[in-house]
């Protein structure tokens, strides 16, 4: 009788322990998916910016060429 009542303990704590760990498998999973999630974000925030940074850049040049020609137009004052 002993046997069988230490033997159902054992099978129960160990089912509890199975279950914990299970859980604690499924949050640490939850989280790895979250940070995966947070950096593709990351990532695609940062070619955003670096885009946004080209374009500006593109269009600063575009304008210091077209002031250079206006520059170029004016007549001489000599």
């Amino acid at each position: 009788m002993l046997q069988v009542i230490t033997e159902e303990r054992v099978t129960k704590e160990a089912a509890t322990l199975l279950e914990a760990e299970n859980l604690r498998k499924a949050q640490v999973l939850a989280a790895e998916k979250e940070n995966v999630g947070k950096q593709q974000k990351y990532e695609l925030e940062k070619l955003h910016l670096q885009l946004e940074c080209q374009r500006l850049s593109a269009m600063d040049d575009q304008s210091s060429t077209e002031n250079s020609q206006r520059i170029n137009q004016l007549p001489n004052l000599d």
